[in-house]
């Protein structure tokens, strides 16, 4: 199953950070669950952890609390962190605000982040409970990237408010 992702990876452009650049996994996990996940991996491979991170707004939703009649502005906001995990740039990311719009977070991941492995029919995206899944496959990730668009399924459509980047930028 092709996954229509491009193998390409522009949050660096999208959150103007380059560190961000060399990213090859990303993986859904609180500080609890990336300390589990450390716990159980850094004795088998080499494990590098990097001591800092960023936090960024990604977008600002108006919502108007049920029985309120003001409306108010919250930011959804995206905490990453970064360990070296035999040599592969690992991002870890959380939502840190009071606001947490999976199906927005998904979209913005989905936009700038579409790295693949296993001949492009795999994202290079998982959670804390299938962190497996990156750890296995860091030496099968695909290395060229392709011009191929994702097309969203019918669920997700709404959500994808977020603009490609040029690579070259």
């Amino acid at each position: 199953m092709d996954t229509g992702l491009n193998n390409t990876n522009t949050l660096h452009l999208a959150l103007g950070n380059e560190y961000l650049k060399d990213v090859e996994w990303i993986i859904e996990a609180t500080n609890d669950d990336r300390f589990q996940i450390w716990k159980d991996y850094h004795d088998k491979m080499d494990w590098k952890e990097v001591s800092f991170g960023w936090s960024y707004m990604i977008l600002e939703m108006v919502v108007k609390p049920k029985g309120s009649v003001k409306k108010e502005t919250l930011p959804v906001m995206l905490e990453f962190s970064f360990a070296i995990v035999n040599g592969h740039k690992i991002a870890f990311y959380t939502s840190n605000s009071r606001l947490v719009h999976h199906g927005y977070i998904e979209a913005f991941l989905t936009t700038y982040f579409q790295r693949t492995h296993q001949e492009y029919t795999r994202w290079n995206h998982t959670n804390a409970t299938n962190a497996h899944n990156c750890l296995n496959y860091l030496n099968d990730i695909d290395k060229k990237s392709r011009d191929t668009k994702y097309k969203p399924q019918s669920g997700e459509k709404m959500y994808h408010i977020f603009e490609p980047l040029d690579q070259e930028k």
